[in-house]
C-alpha cells in the first residue's frame, strides 16, 4: 500500500512493529496530506494487527516517522513501545513517545535539540528511557526520563557514546578513531 514502514522492531510475542509514513495516492514520493496512522503492528502471519498514533498529533513539517539511513527510532519492550518522532520542520525537533502494547498512547516528551541522534533514545527492558546530550561545553551527558515530572534528569554515566540498551542495561561504546562507535 501507500504506508512506508521506515523503522522496525520485534515484540516479545514475535509481532513486528513499524514506525513510518504514508505516501500520497497520486504522488508516490510525496507524503500524504490526509491523516494516517504512523505506527503499525503486524502479526506473525504478516497481517496488520493494529494501526496507531495519528499523524495529526504532530506539527506540520517533517513526517514524524520518516526514514533515515542507519537510524533506529522504534523499540519494543515487554510492556511498551518507544518511538523517537520528528516534531516540526527541523530534524533536531524531536519527541520521545510511548504506547502500551495495545497501541494506547502513554505519553510524549520533548527531546532537547542537542540530545544525541545516534541512538537517540535507548529504552531498557525495565522501562527506563535514556538519551545523551552533545553540548560543546558538556559533552556526553546522559539523561534519564522522569515520567512523573516530565523532565530528563542527569545521571552518572561514563564519558562514552550512548549506544543503546541490552535488556535493562544501558550500553556505551568507544572507538579508537574517536567517533564513539
Amino acid at each position: 500500500g501507500s504506508y512506508v514502514p521506515a523503522h522496525l522492531a520485534f515484540g516479545e510475542d514475535h509481532s513486528l512493529w513499524s514506525l513510518g509514513w504514508q505516501t500520497d495516492a497520486t504522488k508516490p514520493l510525496v507524503p500524504d496530506r490526509q491523516d494516517y496512522m504512523t505506527v503499525r503492528k503486524y502479526s506473525t502471519d504478516g497481517k496488520v494487527a493494529g494501526a496507531y498514533l495519528p499523524r495529526s498529533l504532530f506539527p506540520a513539517g517533517l513526517e514524524p516517522g520518516k526514514d533515515q539511513w542507519q537510524e533506529h527510532r522504534i523499540t519494543v519492550t515487554g510492556d511498551r513501545v518507544g518511538l523517537e518522532m520528528d516534531s516540526g520542520n527541523a530534524g533536531n525537533l524531536r519527541e520521545w513517545v510511548e504506547l502500551d502494547l495495545n497501541g494506547n498512547f502513554s505519553g510524549r516528551w520533548k527531546l532537547d535539540p542537542s540530545d544525541g541522534l545516534y541512538p537517540g533514545v535507548a529504552l531498557t527492558s525495565d522501562g527506563q528511557a535514556y538519551t545523551q546530550r552533545h553540548e560543546p561545553s558538556k559533552p556526553g551527558q546522559v539523561f534519564r526520563l522522569d515520567r512523573t515530572s516530565s523532565t530528563w534528569q542527569l545521571v552518572n554515566a561514563p564519558s562514552l557514546q550512548l549506544y543503546g540498551a541490552d535488556g535493562d542495561k544501558v550500553v556505551f561504546a568507544e572507538s579508537s578513531d574517536g567517533d564513539g562507535v
